[in-house]
């Protein structure tokens, strides 16, 4: 059986690529979250959908 997934658009404005990084801003329901890499953004993308601190089963 499938559970149900969380679901959520995000816009994503990469100001800069320094240091062979992207670094910008991510908009998701009406939150901006900063990032200085693609660690950030994935990071920034997690915790939007499911919270801090909890795993997706």
């Amino acid at each position: 059986m499938r559970e149900e997934q969380a679901q959520m658009t995000f816009e994503v404005c990469i100001e800069e690529c320094r240091n062979y990084t992207w670094q910008g801003k991510l908009t998701a329901e009406e939150k901006v979250l900063e990032f200085k890499s693609e660690t950030e953004l994935l990071l920034a993308m997690d915790t939007l959908m499911y919270g801090e601190g909890e795993v997706p089963s």
